[in-house]
């Protein structure tokens, strides 16, 4: 490749991935040129999430209006996905409002959007107790949260939050034997003493409740243990590790709780550890690294990720279809 061929391609790369811009934003003309791109629409995706990252790094609050009216658009994008970890990182009470006040048209639509600026919002109190009162208000739909998104709100310890858990999502947070739980199990088994069902249905069945976290011959994710080689043929073992996921929680699969000098709460997996920072990584697979020097406290929680009651809703066939998956 010819000498300035190569130097045009490398200088094109370069500033598709964002290029030099802590050098870029420096000066005041340079500032203005950079804003003028984060709210280009033509400009590339790349080049519009790292300005955004530069600019809140710097602590340039004029990237607040940016990231505000991006969040606020309509209609979903790989842009406003990538644009809420950036987002996270500033405490204005102007990011809730810009998700909450255009959630309908610019958010609900996209499961894992919607999940993560669900999740994002959760960390920080301020903007939790916002987003419970949309719950209330019936703006935001209650069944939108999983989980995993209701343990963290739980960590607040906000008299408004728990009250509006205990109002919405009560049953989500219940941990450990209970006498329903236990009759669960016992009606499960009187399903599956009748046999069992087609397993290509239950793969099915699989993708759609576990594949994101746990894999089965060698398809599915990694954020919990593979399933393959354990004692599949046992019925007893799955039915108490779905039945009670934090009864015995496998080395390697716990997760940790940061709470961060700046207000907010992180939950997840340790993904990594060194270098004077973590990384966590959530039940979506997103990853989040936080300097260790911005950790006010890191503890190991006693709960499993995995979410309880996750065959509720399953007709007697598609039990027997799932459990015939698991099982063959």
């Amino acid at each position: 490749m010819p000498p300035t061929l190569g130097s045009r391609l490398q200088a094109f790369l370069t500033r598709q991935s964002g290029g030099d811009i802590a050098a870029e934003i420096a000066t005041p003309e340079g500032l203005k040129k950079a804003l003028a791109e984060l709210n280009n629409s033509k400009a590339p995706t790349p080049r519009r999430l790292a300005i955004a990252k530069a600019l809140v790094q710097a602590g340039k609050s004029e990237a607040i209006e940016a990231i505000v009216k991006i969040l606020r658009a309509a209609g979903t994008s790989t842009l406003k996905r990538g644009i809420l970890p950036v987002a996270a990182q500033l405490n204005s009470p102007k990011i809730p409002l810009a998700i909450l006040e255009s959630y309908e048209k610019g958010i609900a639509g996209d499961k894992g959007l919607r999940e993560d600026a669900l999740r994002m919002m959760a960390a920080r109190l301020e903007w939790a107790q916002t987003m419970v009162r949309f719950v209330d208000e019936w703006k935001v739909p209650e069944k939108h949260f999983t989980v995993d998104i209701v343990r963290q709100l739980s960590l607040h310890h906000d008299v408004a939050i728990d009250a509006a858990i205990e109002r919405h999502w009560k049953t989500l947070l219940l941990t450990g034997v209970t006498p329903e739980k236990d009759r669960e199990m016992a009606r499960l088994k009187d399903v599956l003493k009748t046999g069992l069902g087609d397993p290509n249905k239950g793969q099915i069945i699989f993708a759609g409740r576990c594949a994101a976290c746990h894999k089965l011959f060698e398809q599915g994710g990694a954020i919990g243990p593979e399933l393959t080689g354990y004692d599949r043929q046992s019925l007893e073992f799955w039915m108490l590790n779905i039945t009670y996921p934090s009864l015995e929680i496998r080395e390697g699969f716990g997760a940790y709780i940061a709470k961060l000098k700046d207000g907010r709460i992180l939950t997840g997996l340790m993904d990594a550890q060194g270098g004077g920072s973590i990384t966590l990584k959530d039940l979506a697979g997103n990853r989040t690294a936080v300097k260790q020097a911005d950790i006010e406290k890191l503890e190991a929680s006693p709960i499993s990720i995995m979410p309880e009651a996750l065959l509720t809703g399953l007709s007697d066939a598609e039990l027997k279809d799932f459990f015939a998956y698991l099982m063959k």
